[in-house]
């Protein structure tokens, strides 16, 4: 209980959650009235990634007059801005999840550049890579699950792990404040998205803050980046199950109650990334810690899938007249 009773106290965290309810403040009837214009109801406007990445940075550096926590390096906003681009430019085409990489990765090389004083060449590895990988698969099921807010949970969701993993919290404790507020978005209505370009800035801000908050134990950078959990497993294991359909009888199970089954998991992955494989000393044991989340985080991708619409009840006619067909129709409609 202890790193959540010196978050309460702590002064990062109330900068932090200051600018994340005006963030709130200002996404929210923008996510809403964009929402009741639009024409395609399943979608949810990709609001919430950018809020979140935006208001971290404001809330970093104390440009809305509060104190600084720590002075933004131009080169982190460049890369922002680079990587939602991108994540923007590859949700317009018909293959986001092959476009996005290609198009992230020079901002994924600026985000790289962007922390001074790494002292492992691995980390600049691990940034430029989970820019492109993370960003890529975290836009592509907050593409599918957006409609039940799951892309916005999952990764404050991923926040709270990364802050009490990493030992140096001074960065995170801000964060953790941005994202309390900002999980309103996605929670108990689900009015805003990630994002296509969202999710790539809200994966990019999060990986330049792990080297800087875990460099005292560089194994709590592998567990930061395994907190993202479902957010890259669950894609992957998509794909897999993809290849898998054509060669072998794989039975896939939907599940009933997607906001809480994916939810309560990603709790789970999140626990054991951050808890067991994020607490050990070095990158190379945490790594071979991570195995099993990962393989988990993959497997609940292959065997579960996630409805992309939500179906609505209908009730039958009294004189029992409504066609079995025509109830099938019904439930397909989306609300």
């Amino acid at each position: 209980m202890r790193p959540f009773t010196d978050l309460f106290g702590a002064s990062q965290f109330s900068i932090g959650l200051l600018v994340g309810i005006l963030a709130l403040a200002i996404t929210l009837p923008a996510a809403l009235g964009l929402s009741a214009l639009s024409s395609d109801r399943r979608r949810r406007p990709g609001l919430a990634g950018p809020a979140f990445a935006v208001a971290t940075v404001l809330a970093l550096n104390g440009t809305l007059g509060t104190d600084e926590i720590v002075p933004v390096p131009t080169d982190l906003v460049v890369a922002l801005v680079l990587l939602w681009f991108a994540g923007e430019i590859a949700a317009r085409t018909p293959a986001p999840g092959l476009i996005g990489p290609i198009a992230a990765l020079p901002g994924a090389l600026v985000l790289a550049g962007a922390n001074v004083g790494l002292s492992t060449g691995w980390v600049s590895m691990l940034i430029v890579g989970g820019a492109v990988v993370i960003g890529a698969t975290t836009a592509d099921f907050d593409r599918r699950a957006g409609r039940y807010g799951l892309g916005p949970l999952l990764l404050f969701i991923a926040v709270g792990g990364i802050y009490v993993t990493v030992p140096d919290t001074e960065l995170m404790r801000a964060v953790v404040g941005v994202a309390m507020p900002l999980g309103f978005l996605a929670w108990p209505y689900a009015a805003a998205s990630l994002g296509g370009g969202g999710a790539y800035a809200a994966v990019g801000v999060l990986l330049w803050i792990m080297p800087i908050e875990g460099l005292g134990r560089p194994g709590s950078i592998v567990g930061a980046v395994g907190a993202f959990a479902l957010l890259v497993g669950e894609p992957l294991g998509r794909l897999l199950a993809r290849e898998l359909e054509g060669r072998t009888a794989l039975h896939r199970f939907p599940v009933k109650y997607p906001r809480a089954t994916v939810v309560v998991s990603q709790g789970v992955l999140v626990i054991y990334a951050t808890r067991v494989a994020g607490m050990a000393e070095t990158g190379l044991a945490a790594f071979l810690l991570m195995i099993p989340a990962m393989a988990a985080a993959v497997a609940f991708g292959v065997f579960v899938a996630i409805p992309e619409r939500r179906r609505h009840r209908t009730r039958r006619a009294h004189d029992g007249s409504s066609s079995p067909s025509s109830h099938r129709r019904s439930h397909g409609h989306s609300d």
